[in-house]
């Protein structure tokens, strides 16, 4: 039981970060950021909050350090709107299984790609 209220409770403060990422930061260094996940401790009293961050690595990283100059507000701002006994304290990620499934997809449309055109190839050496 205690694994469902936990996925309950991550779920819900993936939720309200995103809502804080969202509308709530002014620092023009945390724009294109989404919250793709949350992974709390089993006492909660950590969390980390996996984020996707847009750009190039150089952008990703003044990003993150826009995240981390705000982390004491976003941790404000997640107290007040989650009723726990205890707020996590948070400890941000870089989520980039977007980039590397980006990745993936440029190889295997590589792939198709040669292999269509070894197939082109073949068949004009059947016709001559």
């Amino acid at each position: 039981m205690a694994s469902r209220r936990m996925e309950r409770v991550e779920q819900l403060l993936k939720e309200q970060l995103g809502l804080i990422f969202q509308r709530g930061l002014k620092d023009p260094r945390i724009e294109f950021v989404t919250v793709t996940g949350v992974k709390a401790s089993p006492d909660l009293t950590r969390a980390k909050v996996y984020l996707s961050v847009m750009g190039t690595e150089k952008q990703k990283e003044e990003t993150m350090a826009g995240v981390a100059s705000a982390g004491g507000y976003i941790q404000r701002e997640l107290g007040a709107r989650v009723r726990l006994r205890y707020t996590p304290r948070l400890d941000f990620a870089v989520d980039d299984s977007a980039d590397r499934g980006f990745h993936i997809m440029e190889i295997l449309d590589k792939i198709e790609r040669e292999r269509r055109g070894r197939g082109e190839a073949a068949e004009g050496h059947d016709e001559g």
